[in-house]
């Protein structure tokens, strides 16, 4: 197998054995492992505060696995005796795990999802060059890494194939309608962080026909915001609440001055979770093109 993950050179992996002690750092990673009939081979698996709710769901369906709410440490790891640890390019830092070298000395294969990384820039300079822009082959391309990697190519397969067939009927209800200007947007440290061509859900926008607002450096300022005119706002949450809660954000959107652009007075918005929608999205990437489909022409806020 060849993979080409995240960093300047592509990995040759000799897979010798399917593994069956695997350890995955995300639930979305967890889930596509399920979803390809691969579950029994998890070992541990990390479920963050957002999919706190579904641990129940986990436990069923990774019989063999020891449920995390909170991270994993290098020692705990190694007590574990994995065969394979997968996870988003910040689960492997010294905090935590420790980088990948350290893993593969010890004949330990590494995994990094390849939408998890730091979201580049839209425009030249591209400060995180190092990382290419988010997009659904992405997502189409660790499903059928995972299908190799477990032997469940069939179930891959099936994945890819829902998710292809997903993305031409979605365009070609978009056609009907028409292309539409969208801003996918989340208040952020007194900014607007927006989320432009190279995150996935602007990948997924310009599939559809449409066209990203993007922004160098990812924070916009406020006046920037003032003057644009998108016929259509996307808002980002969080689902755990706080700062960065649904209410939080749409409390801000509707205060002076934001409520002086006229798509939030046209109340065209729509609103996406973060993590389960817009970020390494894998088996539930089909889920995610329909939700930015009916933020953009069927609004709920």
């Amino acid at each position: 197998m060849h993979y080409n993950g995240y960093f300047p050179h592509d990995i040759d992996w000799n897979l010798d054995k399917t593994p069956s002690r695997a350890i995955v750092l995300r639930p979305e990673i967890a889930d596509t492992l399920i979803k390809l009939g691969a579950g029994k081979s998890v070992i541990a698996a990390y479920i963050s505060p957002e999919r706190e709710r579904d641990i129940d769901y986990f436990l069923e369906n990774m019989p063999n696995a020891e449920i995390l709410t909170t991270d994993l440490s290098k020692e705990e790891a190694i007590l574990m005796n994995p065969d394979i640890i997968i996870g988003w390019n910040g689960s492997f830092s010294g905090k935590t795990l420790g980088d990948t070298a350290y893993w593969n000395k010890r004949k330990v294969k590494t995994y990094i999802e390849e939408n998890s990384g730091a979201l580049p820039d839209p425009y030249p300079p591209f400060k995180h060059s190092d990382y290419p822009p988010f997009s659904v082959a992405n997502e189409i391309q660790f499903i059928k890494n995972m299908g190799t990697i477990f032997s469940r190519e069939d179930n891959a397969k099936a994945e890819i194939d829902k998710i292809n067939n997903t993305l031409e009927e979605v365009q070609k209800l978009a056609k009907e309608k028409g292309p539409r200007t969208v801003l996918t947007m989340q208040f952020r440290r007194g900014k607007v962080e927006v989320l432009g061509e190279n995150s996935l859900s602007g990948d997924i926008i310009r599939q559809i026909g449409c066209t990203n607002i993007s922004y160098l450096g990812l924070l916009m300022p406020i006046e920037n915001l003032l003057v644009l005119n998108p016929d259509s706002l996307i808002v980002i949450y969080d689902y755990v609440g706080g700062d960065a809660s649904l209410e939080n954000q749409m409390l801000l959107l509707k205060s002076y001055p934001y409520n002086q652009i006229p798509v939030v007075n046209s109340n065209h918005i729509g609103a996406l979770q973060y993590f389960n929608d817009l970020i390494a999205t894998n088996v539930h990437t089909s889920d995610s093109i329909w939700k930015i489909y009916k933020a953009i022409y069927e609004p709920s806020i």
